[in-house]
């Protein structure tokens, strides 16, 4: 969001999944969020963020609570994209917190201090792992960020959401006009030029209707 804010991931304890954040603000008034949400002071700005990422963690597990009148005008600020890139960001972790489900726990309560945030189950657990396919194939304007020829796995920025996600291509089955348009984005984002490309693509989403991944079948260039 902004250099004025640093945030810090402590890595678990042995035996642990559970990790402390730690966000140090050298500047609110230049945050993103203040811009987004208006000035305020820190203990505001810890209510606005709380609530950012605890409806992140919520959203992830299907247990999205009634927020309050408040909560709902801060997070209506931000943008769709960067509420949904917080899902994906904490996503993976929340993955790895179920594998105890099943394996000796029935449940996983996560906490602040003594006070509840999550309660992970075998519900939990279903609703965060699956994937569902979309029910068509779709076109999107896309820019390729990261992309690996080898294994054809990579990421691209969807200007209609305003987020990255995952993609993968079989190079042996798409067309070499596929291949070079999806190189010819990357190298143009390399060096900040323009790099949509056109792509025809199958949707793999999340239950909350995130999209978690693209399998691009076809791509063009679409910029003069």
């Amino acid at each position: 969001m902004s250099t004025a804010a640093m945030v810090y991931i402590e890595p678990a304890r042995k035996g642990s999944f559970i990790n402390d954040l730690i966000v140090h603000v050298s500047d609110p008034d230049s945050l993103f969020m203040t811009k987004a949400v208006g000035k305020f002071g820190a203990a505001t700005l810890s209510a606005v963020f709380g609530t950012f990422v605890g409806y992140a963690l919520k959203s992830v597990t299907g247990q999205q609570d009634q927020l309050t009148s408040q909560e709902r005008r801060w997070l209506s600020k931000f943008p769709k994209g960067d509420v949904e890139a917080m899902i994906d960001a904490v996503e993976a972790s929340i993955k790895r917190a179920h594998t105890v489900i099943g394996e000796g726990a029935t449940t996983l309560n996560i906490k602040k201090s003594t006070t509840s945030l999550l309660t992970l189950d075998d519900d939990t657990k279903s609703y965060v792992n699956a994937n569902i396919p979309g029910l068509q194939v779709t076109t999107k304007t896309v820019g390729v960020g990261a992309y690996d020829a080898n294994s054809g796995n990579g990421r691209v920025f969807l200007h209609g959401v305003g987020k990255t996600v995952s993609f993968h291509v079989d190079k042996k089955k798409v067309s070499a006009t596929t291949r070079q348009a999806i190189s010819k984005s990357l190298d143009r984002y390399v060096n900040e030029r323009p790099s949509e490309i056109e792509v025809v693509c199958d949707e793999i989403l999340a239950l909350d209707g995130r999209i978690r991944k693209l399998i691009i079948h076809k791509a063009k260039w679409v910029l003069p």
